[in-house]
């Protein structure tokens, strides 16, 4: 017999979409293009086998434990923090879930702004008026594409009835099997880019995969990587996985949504180099640069438009997730219905958007003060350390018959899989988010500055 029995309840069909959906909520735009260019500046294999050690080591554990958290549950993800933590530290479970919010809004108006770009630029790929042309004409033309926000402003607004209309017609457990649908709808894209693309080019690949010298630098970039590959500290594990019933197996659901991940990962790292040339692949750190030399490295017009659309359906898959972890908590706590909740949150953030427009609009010689402090807010403080509140609650606070059951007969055996979640959740998860923490905070980089100096 097992040492802890889980609750009574029957297992839920959503665990079936559990991986599928997780992978098309976590993975976003960044998940595709990002990896590639990290690890072709920061070690190539070398980095890409810290980043596949970080997932498992640091990632699994914690996805795995917030979806232990909030199975069998039915309530916001402020309550749910506080419900799940001992009365004295109750308050500062509220302050995590709070603060959680505000960040996952201001991603949200970032996150929105940045996806009615690319649903822009796909429409303008199938209408055939930018395949083939030169990065520099296409970068004129975005930068007159944000000092004009007025021509965003009709993106902006489809994008958030797109996600207001998902919210409202879907609950959260349609959700699961929403997004595992857009995961095969990428997946289609993906191969029709493959057999419709330029081809497999080994020669390109030796730039990325051959082993590079690698500093401890590197190897904190590569966890970092991990950390926001899989969404840790955003909420969205605690809010879809209260569509589990309280006995769902998560350990193996959530082994196969960090092996999706991965798999997704080296995908694009072989893939990147077959569509753009060395040197502009080294040019790919942010979104912005990848649409600007998209069309000059795919001058077919179908091609083209299969990769905006796959960007674009990354995009909406996150967005529609993070949108879920606020419609809850609102919905819920104002009693109002989801639809009423989704049409005034969409308002507000289309608002906030706008504002990242304008913001965008007179800072393009410049440096946007509002849409870096909106995505420092979130990716770079809130998260990291909402994310070591977790694995805080999950060590020390939780006990373990709170997330497994009730303890079995005396002399039971503790299942292999809980104690390895339960060893890893003590260590290599645990450095993990507190290294993430030091990185995205600069005190990493204060650290090395210090030690050089001295």
């Amino acid at each position: 017999m097992s040492a802890y029995a889980f609750l009574p309840g029957r297992p839920d069909a959503s665990g079936r979409w559990l991986s599928l959906g997780l992978v098309m909520a976590v993975t976003g735009m960044a998940g595709v293009w990002r990896l590639p260019y990290l690890a072709g500046q920061h070690g190539g294999v070398w980095f890409l086998a810290v980043y596949a050690l970080a997932l498992f080591g640091m990632g699994w554990p914690l996805l795995a434990g917030q979806l232990l958290l909030a199975r069998g549950q039915s309530v916001d993800l402020v309550r749910l923090l506080a419900d799940r933590t001992p009365v004295r530290w109750a308050p500062a479970a509220r302050l995590v879930g709070g603060c959680l919010l505000v960040a996952i809004a201001a991603l949200l108006a970032v996150y929105a702004v940045v996806t009615s770009w690319v649903l822009a630029y796909t429409a303008r790929a199938l209408g055939g008026d930018i395949a083939g042309r030169a990065a520099v004409t296409v970068g004129n033309d975005f930068a007159q594409f944000l000092h004009e926000p007025e021509r965003g402003l009709g993106w902006l607004l489809l994008f958030w009835i797109l996600v207001a209309l998902v919210a409202t017609l879907l609950d959260a457990r349609q959700l699961w099997r929403a997004l595992a649908g857009l995961f095969g709808l990428a997946v289609c894209l993906v191969a029709a880019l493959a057999i419709h693309g330029q081809g497999f080019d080994a020669s390109r690949l030796n730039d990325l995969l051959t082993p590079q010298a690698m500093s401890l630098g590197d190897g904190l970039v590569a966890i970092t990587q991990a950390f926001y590959a899989l969404g840790l500290g955003s909420g969205i594990a605690l809010a879809l996985g209260q569509t589990l019933t309280v006995n769902t197996p998560v350990f193996r659901p959530a082994a196969m949504t960090v092996g999706l991940v991965l798999a997704i990962g080296l995908a694009s790292c072989l893939a990147w180099p077959m569509l753009f040339a060395p040197e502009v692949l080294a040019q790919l750190a942010s979104v912005t640069a990848v649409l600007q030399h998209a069309p000059s490295a795919l001058d077919n017009r179908l091609d083209l438009a299969l990769f905006y659309a796959l960007l674009a359906v990354l995009a909406l898959s996150s967005a529609i997730a993070l949108f879920e972890v606020l419609l809850q908590t609102i919905a819920r706590a104002s009693g109002l219905s989801r639809a009423r909740s989704a049409l005034s949150i969409a308002g507000l953030l289309l608002i906030l958007g706008l504002c990242v427009e304008h913001d965008l609009a007179v800072a393009v010689d410049g440096r946007p003060r509002f849409f870096d402090l909106l995505t420092a807010l979130a990716g770079d403080i809130v998260f990291p350390l909402a994310a070591v509140w977790l694995v805080f609650m999950l060590g020390v606070l939780v006990p373990p018959s709170a997330l497994f059951g009730e303890p079995g007969p005396a002399g039971g055996r503790v299942p292999m899989g809980q104690r390895v979640w339960q060893a890893l959740l003590r260590h290599p998860a645990r450095l993990g988010v507190i290294t993430v923490g030091f990185q995205t905070l600069g005190l990493a980089e204060l650290i090395r500055r210090f030690w050089s100096v001295s």
